[in-house]
């Protein structure tokens, strides 16, 4: 028994209907507060629905988590650096000082020796 052109549309518009009274929207769909047990998400790839896995929506994340990591760890080394070579600065501006402390002293003496030789010069 072959079935009319009106038969077939007629069949095709009850199949739909009940595809449609069976399906949900997506504005139907209960919103979560929290991606606890979810494997994946409905999304369109062009027209075909298809699962997105969770992990696919995370690598961005995760590679920027990494890399902030890995400046975080560089940053931390320089930082290392910069207090060893400030300590350095120190070490050596506290050596400029007794350097200049002893040239002081020596300036102090060589002038004082200066004028005994001179005191003893005019006593001649």
């Amino acid at each position: 028994m072959a079935l009319t052109e009106s038969e077939k549309t007629e069949l095709k518009n009850d199949i739909l209907n009940a595809i449609k009274a069976e399906s949900q929207s997506v504005d139907e769909l209960v919103e979560v507060s929290s991606l606890d047990n979810i494997k994946s998400l409905p999304a369109l790839r062009g027209s075909e629905l298809v699962s997105a896995p969770l992990t696919l929506l995370r690598k961005p994340a995760d590679d920027a988590a990494a890399t902030a990591n890995a400046s975080a760890t560089k940053a931390d080394n320089a930082a290392a650096l910069a207090n060893k070579a400030a300590g350095m600065v120190s070490d050596a501006a506290g050596t400029a000082n007794q350097a200049a402390e002893t040239a002081n002293s020596a300036a102090a003496a060589a002038s004082a020796a200066a004028k005994q030789a001179e005191d003893a010069a005019a006593g001649v």
